[in-house]
């Protein structure tokens, strides 16, 4: 049910029914007790929740995924839960905050070649690199990722152009933004 609440509150379809997806994902913590605290699932409830603008509950889960995450000694999702923190920052608007809790995931990716949570933690922090002049580095590290051609072709590809896009479009460079 976490990947249905996603994909509801992405397509802004049935989004009535999104918080209680996500609790029934939820229901006695099952979805966090087994080895790896989740997976993926932890970070579709996240999403469901966060799309609908549920902050408090998410806020309140990563905390939970945390916890069972550190006793299981799953690192993605310690790394999930820290993302979510940040995005939800941002997302109430506070652009020092986010990056401040974003910008060690962002090194934590490069350093260890995450392609995938790279790209995902630029397009978060876009806001931030534009609104930010600290963020310099990161705005030339958007120009300067060369991503793998199957990857050009996927989601990932699509936030990266994204966020080349929009930091072209703030310079003034309309014509490089397209």
């Amino acid at each position: 049910s976490g990947a249905l609440a996603m994909v509801s509150a992405f397509g802004g379809e049935d989004l009535d029914d999104v918080r209680g997806l996500c609790e029934h994902a939820l229901e006695d913590g099952a979805l966090i007790s087994e080895r790896g605290a989740g997976a993926f699932a932890s970070a579709h409830v996240l999403a469901g929740l966060v799309t609908i603008e549920e902050y408090e509950r998410a806020l309140d889960f990563t905390d939970e995924l945390e916890r069972a995450a550190r006793a299981q000694g799953s690192v993605a999702n310690v790394m999930t839960a820290t993302y979510f923190r940040g995005w939800i920052a941002l997302l109430r608007g506070d652009l020092a905050g986010s990056e401040e809790v974003l910008r060690p995931l962002v090194d934590t990716a490069v350093e260890n070649v995450m392609v995938l949570l790279l790209v995902t933690m630029l397009w978060s922090l876009t806001e931030v690199i534009i609104e930010r002049p600290s963020n310099e580095a990161l705005a030339a590290m958007v120009e300067s990722i060369q991503l793998p051609p199957p990857f050009t072709e996927v989601a990932g590809g699509a936030w990266l152009l994204s966020v080349r896009g929009r930091l072209r479009a703030a310079r003034g460079a309309r014509e490089e933004a397209e």
